[in-house]
C-alpha cells in the first residue's frame, strides 16, 4: 500500500530545445510503465478521498502545465484513449497565443472529461508581486475560466515554480481548494492541500529513472531539487534565471 501521493507535472509534448518538453514517443512509454504498474490516476475529487483515507494501492495524478497546443494535440488524445485522468492548468491571458490552447480547444477537453485549472493570468512568477496584484492573478484567472464553463475552479497552479506561503493563504481566499506546487517531493495524506509538491517530467528522464520516479524512491534527486527551490526562495527570479542560464552554457560547452 503506498501511503504517500506522486503527482507528476508535465509540460511540453513533442517539441524541442526545452528541458522540459517531453517527446511524444516517451510521453507514451511512460503512460504504458504507468499502466503496467497498476497505477490509477486521480481526479481532484479521488484525490481528496484519497486524503481523507481511501485505500486505493497505488494512486498517481497528472498535471499538465502551460495550456500548450501540445497537451490538446497529443497528451490529451493518449489519455483519451488509455481512460486515463488528467488536469490541465491554463493561463488566461495566453490562451489563444502562439502554441497555447485556444478556447475552443480548453471547451473540447473539458467535454471530454479532464479537469481544468488556473496558472494565473500571464504566467509570471508570482513571487515578486504585491498582494493587491497576486490577488488580480489568482481571483481574476479563476474568475474567466468560472465564466466560460458556469463552474467552479478548484485548483491552482504556481507558475514557474516560484513559491511562497503567501500564495496559499491568498488562493484560500480566492475560494481554491488545491495549490499545486514545483516542490520535488510526495505528498503525505495529511498534507496541506494548498501546497502539494510534483515531480516534473523532463526530457532527459530515462525509462529506468521514470520508474523509480513514480514508485516514489527520488533518492539524490530529492536533495538537489531541494536546494534548486531553496535558491528560488533566496533569488529574485530574475536573477534566478541569470543563473540557471550561465549553469546552462557552462554545461552545455
Amino acid at each position: 500500500m503506498i501511503s504517500r501521493l506522486a503527482i507528476l507535472n508535465y509540460h511540453a509534448i513533442q517539441s524541442v530545445g526545452d528541458e522540459y518538453a517531453v517527446s511524444l514517443s516517451a510521453f507514451e512509454a511512460q503512460l504504458e510503465e504507468i499502466m503496467a504498474q497498476g497505477f490509477s490516476l486521480l481526479t481532484l475529487n479521488e484525490l481528496k478521498e484519497w486524503r481523507r483515507g481511501d485505500q486505493r494501492k497505488k494512486p498517481l495524478l497528472l498535471t499538465f502545465d502551460d495550456g500548450l497546443q501540445s497537451h490538446y494535440d497529443y497528451a490529451a488524445p493518449r489519455l483519451k484513449k488509455m481512460d486515463l485522468a488528467g488536469i490541465f492548468f491554463i493561463p488566461t491571458d495566453l490562451v489563444g497565443t502562439k502554441g497555447h490552447m485556444g478556447w475552443d480547444e480548453i471547451r473540447k477537453l473539458r467535454e471530454q472529461g479532464f479537469e481544468i485549472g488556473s496558472h494565473g493570468k500571464r504566467h509570471i512568477p508570482l513571487t515578486d508581486l504585491s498582494e493587491e496584484e497576486l490577488r488580480e492573478e489568482l481571483s481574476e484567472s479563476k474568475k474567466v475560466l468560472e465564466k466560460k464553463w458556469r463552474g467552479p475552479i478548484r485548483s491552482f497552479s504556481v507558475p514557474r515554480g516560484f513559491y511562497q506561503p503567501r500564495i496559499s493563504r491568498l488562493a484560500e481566499e480566492a475560494g481554491y481548494e488545491f495549490v499545486f506546487t514545483s516542490q520535488f517531493d510526495l505528498n503525505e495524506r495529511e498534507g496541506n492541500p494548498l501546497c502539494l509538491k510534483r515531480l516534473a517530467v523532463r526530457k532527459n528522464l530515462s525509462s529506468g529513472e521514470f520508474s523509480q520516479m513514480i514508485q516514489g524512491r527520488l533518492g539524490a534527486k530529492r536533495h538537489w531539487e531541494a536546494l534548486k527551490s531553496g535558491a528560488r526562495g533566496l533569488f529574485t527570479p530574475s536573477l534566478y534565471d541569470a543563473l540557471a542560464s550561465v549553469k546552462r552554457k557552462v554545461m552545455n560547452r
